[in-house]
């Protein structure tokens, strides 16, 4: 009688560890996910948390545009389970990387996803149509910064959510779960841009820097003016374009003059010392630094940062 009451207890004891046998893997056992850069790095970690071994190719602090991979990146995505990339100009680099003959890599290319619209960085946004955007020898280039509305965050997530139910099936409760949690923040951060737009007293955006904001200021219905089209910042800023943003931020007493991290604002300096506006930072999640990922910090958490500070220079 005592085996029996002893065997009933432990099993009710198993059982329960079974159940949430997902959310404790053996590390060996792990699928590998292989991302480029830190937003679908962390919209892997909020679905799968440490369900699986997550890599991000460039390095934490690092500028994403200039990187190039190692043989160390080269052999993690021949073996990992799931190579998430972006999939714009800046990351050919990826291209090369999975193109070996031999290579059996699963991949997903985000700017690809049905329901994003594509733009060029350096028009008004107009619509284009995905075979035309990835030929990258045209005279313009896609912005890539898809990422920078939380409308098409959401559309990555469920998409990396699919991907990761297929390779962790046994985890897929798990997965749709911690999803469906995440699109409701994305909901939440959505809304809290759309009331910021609705409601402040002006529209227009000055940036003395580069410009990845396009997909977040179309998202909400913003005016931007910057140095540079977009996120390449090649040689200096035309000195008549310099002058151009001075003398908007004078006619339209705009206050706060953008930079976006990792800038040394040299350009958005010269901007407020002739203005007096206050200089700002726009995050473009792209990557963060090394305090900021130590200590735990999110997508979420630097898109409600930019929040913050698109409420105060708006108002």
């Amino acid at each position: 009688m005592i085996r029996k009451t002893l065997a009933t207890i432990l099993a009710l004891c198993l059982f329960p560890l079974a159940l949430f046998a997902c959310a404790q893997p053996q590390t060996d056992n792990r699928p590998t996910i292989v991302t480029t850069v830190f937003p679908q790095y962390d919209f892997v970690r909020q679905i799968a948390g440490d369900t699986v071994n997550l890599i991000m190719l460039v390095p934490v602090g690092g500028e994403s545009h200039s990187y190039e991979p190692t043989p160390r990146d080269m052999a993690a995505v021949e073996e990992c389970d799931l190579f998430i990339e972006i999939g714009g100009p800046s990351e050919q680099w990826a291209a090369e990387l999975r193109s070996s003959e031999a290579s059996e890599v699963r991949v997903l290319s985000l700017i690809e996803l049905e329901g994003i619209t594509l733009t060029y960085a350096d028009d008004s946004g107009h619509e284009h149509s995905l075979e035309h955007v990835r030929d990258f020898s045209h005279s313009h280039e896609i912005d890539e910064h898809i990422w920078l509305s939380p409308r098409n965050a959401a559309i990555m997530v469920e998409a990396i959510c699919d991907r990761l139910c297929t390779i962790l099936p046994e985890c897929a409760d798990l997965y749709r779960t911690n999803t469906d949690r995440y699109l409701t923040e994305l909901d939440q951060l959505d809304a809290r841009f759309t009331s910021i737009a609705a409601n402040s007293t002006r529209q227009t955006l000055i940036f003395g820097d580069r410009f990845p904001f396009r997909y977040l200021t179309e998202a909400y219905g913003l005016t931007a003016y910057a140095a540079y089209p977009g996120c390449s910042a090649e040689g200096e800023p035309a000195t008549a374009t310099v002058a151009a943003l001075i003398e908007r931020v004078k006619a339209e007493q705009i206050p706060v003059v953008f930079t976006i991290e990792f800038s040394r604002g040299e350009i958005a300096d010269t901007i407020c010392a002739e203005t007096g506006a206050k200089r700002l930072e726009l995050h473009s999640c792209h990557n963060l630094s090394i305090a900021d990922f130590d200590a735990g910090i999110t997508y979420l958490d630097l898109m409600h940062r930019n929040a913050d500070v698109l409420e105060q220079a708006l108002n």
